[in-house]
């Protein structure tokens, strides 16, 4: 018996902190209070080309009440916003999406920041960066094919 009375102890104060009716007398449900793990977040190619394909996959996982969504939000270097949903590969965990690189300006860092949220509403943030190549910049000098007399 005393095995017994140690086990409840031990678990009833577990229960108070993560029980969703909030009496603290620990009755009711575990409810999930951890937001979704982000193993890994990774874009190909690494160098991106205005109106070219990229993938977007990342590595998400949450053991309590799972995955609910995966989105990425894509930040041009002028501050131009796309938000994309990554969808489930199939394996578990992993998550892609592709797009088009909508650039054609000069080069710069495509910021993407990556959101994940669990069926409890909880989320999880990672964010990295990407380099686009972009068009030349226009030459400093004025036309020289004019007339020079």
């Amino acid at each position: 018996m005393p095995l017994l009375a140690t086990v409840a102890l031990v678990s009833l104060p577990a229960c108070m902190s993560h029980c969703d009716n909030g009496n603290g007398n620990g009755e009711g449900t575990l409810s999930d209070v951890t937001p979704p793990a982000i193993a890994r977040l990774d874009i190909s190619p690494r160098l991106l080309t205005g109106g070219d394909p990229a993938l977007i996959e990342a590595t998400v996982l949450d053991f309590e009440t799972g995955v609910a969504s995966v989105r990425a939000l894509l930040i041009y270097p002028d501050n131009r916003q796309t938000l994309i949903n990554l969808v489930p590969t199939g394996t578990v965990g992993n998550y892609r999406a592709v797009f088009v690189v909508d650039w054609n300006g000069v080069s710069g860092d495509l910021l993407i920041q990556l959101f994940a949220d669990d069926q409890a509403g909880n989320s999880s943030f990672l964010e990295m960066n990407a380099r686009i190549a972009g068009s030349p910049p226009p030459p400093p000098f004025a036309d020289v094919s004019s007339d020079r007399t």
